[in-house]
């Protein structure tokens, strides 16, 4: 966003079970090298795992890739991810339409050269949804901790599918109704794409 940055650390099992680990806020703006240094403190940060274990990034149980939303202040992202690339950073962009994969196409931006992941979103969001469904520890199961209150819930789910015509025909899209906030749909369907 122009004031902020936000973002989450997810963990994933076998079976694409999964759990959230970390969200954070970051304020400042995206043009700012202070608000990308914070998000490197944020990502970087030594945590304890599960176990009792303590983990830091590249390590088993760390991070071991970082995907980051260019829709907004593109030039700032893939400066930023550049720069990082041996670490598994991608710069990620979105693209509507139903029968998209997740990682719909690969590619480079042509000033910085940064890898860029073209995202099927309106794929991450039906998985994402269709995994809210599940209510038992299984595969695919979401597993959320106490950085997940309820604002966070209404914008995981703040979205909806709707018919709208276009070009004259009939096609199903995601809509965000008027006033809704959805930063944990996209930074869910973001990690999806990343893992």
């Amino acid at each position: 966003q122009h004031d902020r940055l936000e973002a989450k650390v997810k963990g994933w099992g076998m079976g694409n079970e999964s759990c959230l680990i970390d969200r954070r806020i970051i304020y400042g703006s995206p043009a700012s090298d202070s608000t990308w240094k914070m998000l490197d403190d944020f990502l970087f940060t030594i945590r304890t795992h599960g176990l009792g274990f303590r983990v830091r990034y590249g390590d088993i149980g760390g991070l071991i890739a970082v995907g980051v939303d260019s829709g907004y202040a593109a030039q700032d992202v893939y400066q930023y991810v550049k720069a990082r690339s041996r670490r598994r950073f991608f710069a990620l962009k979105g693209d509507d339409g139903f029968d998209k994969r997740i990682i719909h196409r690969e590619t480079f931006d042509k000033k910085f050269r940064a890898r860029l992941l073209i995202v099927g979103v309106d794929t991450t969001k039906q998985v994402i949804y269709d995994r809210l469904k599940i209510t038992e520890p299984r595969p695919g199961c979401m597993h959320f901790n106490q950085r997940a209150d309820a604002e966070y819930f209404e914008q995981l789910v703040s979205e909806r599918i709707v018919i709208k015509r276009l070009r004259g025909h009939p096609r199903k899209v995601w809509e965000l109704p008027a006033g809704k906030r959805n930063e944990a749909l996209d930074c869910e369907s973001y990690a999806l794409a990343a893992y």
